[in-house]
């Protein structure tokens, strides 16, 4: 299934997609890692074959 992620957050300096082909499971850990990449990323919206799916916040520590 094609997944696509877009990072949200208000202090992004320009908006984050990535696609990602596979299961939902790669598409939660390539959201994780966008979580990790950008400091300034305070969530990721997962849409799969055009659908909203949910999204993945940042943990607070």
């Amino acid at each position: 299934m094609w997944f696509t992620l877009s990072a949200l957050g208000s202090d992004l300096e320009s908006p984050g997609e990535a696609a990602v082909l596979g299961a939902l499971d790669d598409a939660i850990r390539e959201a994780e890692a966008m979580l990790e990449r950008e400091p300034a990323c305070e969530a990721v919206e997962i849409f799969g074959e055009g659908h909203f799916l949910g999204d993945l916040k940042r943990r607070l520590n």
